[in-house]
C-alpha cells in the first residue's frame, strides 16, 4: 500500500456550498429522505412532534442535493479478477460501511453503484465515505489501494485493485 494520507486539510467544511443552507433557526426537514436539521446538525432518525413537523421548513439536505445534482465528493473504483469473483461480498462491505458512517453523519451516502463486470464505480456524497470504503476493502481483502485528493475541488478518488 502506498503512503495514503488520512484526511485533506486544505479545504474546510465552510467552503462546501452544499453545507451552506438558508436555515437560520428552528427545524428543517428534507423533503426527499426525511432527515431533520436541528441545532445546526442533520439527523436521520430524530423524533419530532407533529407541531414541529408542521412548522419545519422543507428543504433538501446536502446529501440529497448532491445526489440530485450528480456531484459526488468521492469516487471509488474497485477492479480486478478478485472483485469479479467476490463482487457481492465486497459490495455488501461497502454498503455496511455506508450504514456505519450514516450512524455518525447522515449526509454520508452512496450515490450510485455502477457495475461494469470486473470493475465497479461507487460515487459517494462525501470524501470520508469514499476513503472509508476503500480502506475497508483493502483491510479485508488486501490488494492495491490508492487515494488521491483533487487540488481545486472537493473530490477524492479511491482506487482499489486485486487480481
Amino acid at each position: 500500500m502506498k503512503d495514503i494520507p488520512h484526511a485533506r486539510s486544505d479545504l474546510t467544511t465552510s467552503s462546501d456550498p452544499y453545507l451552506a443552507q438558508d436555515i437560520d433557526e428552528g427545524i428543517a426537514v428534507c423533503g426527499r429522505c426525511g432527515a431533520v436539521y436541528r441545532n445546526k446538525r442533520w439527523y436521520l432518525h430524530l423524533d419530532i412532534t407533529e407541531e414541529e413537523r408542521r412548522e419545519a421548513k422543507e428543504v433538501l439536505c446536502p446529501a440529497c442535493r448532491r445526489i440530485r445534482d450528480g456531484l459526488p465528493e468521492g469516487i471509488v473504483v474497485l477492479e480486478g479478477g478478485f472483485l469479479a469473483r467476490n463482487k457481492e461480498e465486497i459490495l455488501n462491505l461497502a454498503r455496511n460501511e455506508e450504514e456505519d458512517a450514516m450512524g455518525f453523519n447522515p449526509l454520508e451516502r452512496i450515490m450510485e453503484v455502477e457495475d461494469k463486470g470486473d470493475r465497479v464505480e461507487i460515487t459517494t456524497t462525501s470524501e470520508h465515505l469514499a476513503q472509508r470504503i476503500g480502506r475497508a476493502v483493502h483491510s479485508a481483502y488486501s490488494g492495491e489501494l490508492e487515494i488521491k485528493f483533487s487540488e481545486d475541488v472537493r473530490l477524492t478518488r479511491v482506487h482499489w485493485r486485486r487480481e
